[in-house]
């Protein structure tokens, strides 16, 4: 969709015409895509969040995880506001360019283990919320703007899995990458269709059978981050990438991430139902279930 036909839904505050709006994005992006209802916000509208801290900088739109205090670990209605925070990005004209990073010293560290302890259907619960990544990532990859994620720390499971999202990716010298999931007892919800077509097939079993951590210039070197900076020159960096593409034709910017996209967005859905089954299922074991109970347990002492 052109800037001109996308700022006749900047404004729109009726969720009705939100719907519709969002439908035909959709449709525009790939014809065979599901319509996924529209309950995590309005496309265009302005935010106020105490999760998700939007801040214009130029024509530059930086979507901050802001949950400090908890290494920005992603709940259920965290996702719904990221996801918000994008439409809302790729619906004004004004916004060339997403940058999406963290608050305090981590990028996320995955999904909140204390909302997942405290679920009481767990396979619903965590099905929902690799649900909630899921169409986060989706719409980072399908919107015709680039996104840049600016990883500021570390990033662990469904985190990683919002850098994998990424078009470009910096990060910290000092930052760390874990694929998460395995050593709370459950499969991928989210990044496996990504990571096996970035590091290979074998690296990604390692990473995932294993859950390892691993650092920055392993990222690097794997292929996951475009390039790395010292800590306090992350933001600059960005900022100057944003400053480059901004003299490139924005039409032309949003064809090629289309065209480098298309191959990875026919097969995407289909994959994102079977990572959402596996989680689901792994969340109802008993294996899991001691892991949360063992977690909490250390929380108490």
């Amino acid at each position: 969709m052109n800037g001109r036909r996308r700022g006749r839904y900047k404004r729109v505050v009726n969720a009705h015409v939100a719907m519709s709006v969002q439908r035909r994005l959709h449709a525009l992006d790939d014809a065979t895509n599901p319509i996924y209802p529209s309950k995590y916000g309005l496309p265009g509208a302005h935010m106020e969040s105490e999760l998700v801290i939007v801040e214009r900088k130029g024509n530059v739109s930086w979507l901050i995880l802001n949950r400090p205090e908890k290494k920005n670990a992603l709940t259920i209605s965290m996702t719904g506001e990221i996801f918000a925070a994008l439409e809302s990005a790729d619906a004004d004209t004004d916004v060339r360019m997403v940058v999406l990073t963290g608050a305090g010293k981590a990028f996320s560290a995955g999904g909140d283990i204390m909302e997942m302890a405290s679920a009481e259907d767990k396979p619903h619960s965590l099905g929902e919320l690799a649900e909630g990544v899921q169409r986060c990532v989706r719409k980072m990859r399908s919107m015709l703007k680039p996104v840049l994620v600016a990883v500021n720390g570390h990033a662990t499971g469904a985190g990683l899995a919002l850098v994998l999202g990424g078009d470009l990716v910096l990060a910290s010298e000092s930052a760390t990458f874990n694929t998460g999931f395995i050593r709370i007892g459950l499969a991928p919800g989210c990044g496996t269709f990504f990571l096996s077509r970035l590091v290979g097939y074998q690296r990604a079993c390692e990473m995932v059978f294993f859950g390892d951590t691993f650092d920055a210039e392993e990222a690097y070197e794997m292929g996951l981050v475009n390039t790395l900076v010292k800590p306090e020159n992350l933001e600059a960096k960005a900022m100057k990438w944003a400053e480059d593409l901004e003299g490139r034709s924005a039409e032309a910017l949003g064809m090629s991430k289309r065209l480098l996209n298309q191959a990875y967005l026919i097969g995407l859905d289909k994959h994102f139902v079977k990572e959402r089954n596996a989680i689901s299922e792994t969340a109802g074991t008993e294996f899991f279930e001691d892991k949360i109970e063992a977690f909490l347990h250390k929380r108490k002492n």
